[in-house]
């Protein structure tokens, strides 16, 4: 007796309509369920950090500042930055491409020291988003980072915005910790302070960006020398005039340490003596090391902008702490005065 051949056929045609037809119901859920999704995203970050709000406003309010806490450029090392526009505020503006050629721009388009900043953020073929900052000072500053993606696209867009918060909430925390670690290490809150006359000894001299140190080692070894000479007290901390700062140029200072009187003699070509006239000062202090300390110079020119007062004076560094008994950098402490009117 001889079998009949068993048709398989009929068999692999239900089972591809079937799998059609799963496919369509996935397809049509693709399409269907972002439409029932909302066209824009807001997420949010919030932390206390113990500063002033102007100093937390200041390191925010500046793009050329962000590299310094920013989660973004520690999440993608191959990031290239261009800083455009503002130094700080509205018009300040940060463009990065990356190995994977993304690129956009973030510029600030709103400034209210020291309580607001909005910005946005133009990821080009990836659309548009804003973020908005407040400072609210009291105690502490409680600082909140919101980031809003309106118009977001159908159906991925929208698809996406169902794992953005999730995404974005390491950012927010990450970047939020590492503002609060910076600010609270330096918070430079600036102020105008009453300074009364100093006798000061001082040498005149220029440096480029790599031997600044050097020679104002040089210098305090001649002035303390010739104070020793002539039996001088030595009664502060020493400092440095700066008369022009240009890292493409040779930096125009005057080191000097102050003391108990003028010299009873002709001081010789290099040493000078100088009597400092009493004045008021604009005043903050750095804590770290002495080439980070250009932060706390525009933190100092920010409070005298706000404020509207005016220089009278070249800026002063004040080196209060001796690195040679305090090796670790993280703990010199340098005030950093501008005169005023």
């Amino acid at each position: 007796m001889q079998c009949a051949g068993i048709n398989h056929k009929p068999q692999q045609m239900k089972a591809l309509k079937i799998i059609g037809i799963i496919l369509l119901v996935l397809f049509g859920l693709f399409l269907l369920v972002p439409a029932f999704l909302p066209s824009e995203i807001t997420t949010r970050g919030e932390i206390y950090i113990n500063a002033p709000a102007s100093a937390v406003f200041n390191q925010v309010n500046s793009m050329r500042k962000w590299a310094e806490w920013s989660p973004f450029e520690r999440a993608d090392t191959t990031m290239n930055l261009i800083y455009r526009g503002a130094e700080q505020g509205e018009g300040s503006e940060m463009f990065w491409t990356n190995h994977r050629n993304d690129s956009g721009v973030q510029v600030i388009i709103e400034s209210i020291p020291y309580s607001f900043l909005k910005m946005e953020l133009n990821f080009f073929r990836g659309g548009k988003a804003y973020s908005t900052w407040t400072f609210d000072d009291n105690d502490s500053t409680h600082v909140v980072w919101k980031v809003f993606m309106p118009e977001l696209g159908y159906p991925l867009g929208r698809l996406m915005g169902l794992i953005m918060p999730a995404m974005m909430k390491p950012m927010h925390t990450n970047g939020l910790n590492n503002l609060k670690k910076l600010v609270e290490a330096n918070p430079a809150e600036a102020k105008v302070v009453d300074m009364p006359a100093m006798h000061v000894l001082v040498v005149k001299d220029s440096a480029d960006m790599n031997g600044i140190g050097n020679i104002l080692g040089k210098c305090y070894g001649e002035i303390l020398a010739t104070a020793m000479a002539n039996n001088i007290e030595i009664t502060g901390a020493p400092f440095c005039i700066y008369y022009s700062w240009d890292e493409t140029k040779l930096f125009v200072m005057e080191p000097g340490i102050p003391v108990s009187q003028p010299l009873a003699t002709k001081p010789n070509q290099r040493v000078q003596y100088r009597l400092i006239p009493p004045g008021k000062y604009a005043l903050a202090v750095h804590y770290g090391p002495y080439d980070k300390s250009s932060l706390t110079h525009l933190r100092v020119q920010d409070y005298l902008n706000v404020n509207n007062i005016h220089t009278n004076g070249y800026p002063w560094e004040v080196y209060v702490t001796d690195p040679e008994s305090t090796p670790d950098t993280n703990q010199w402490m340098t005030e950093i005065r501008y005169p005023v009117k």
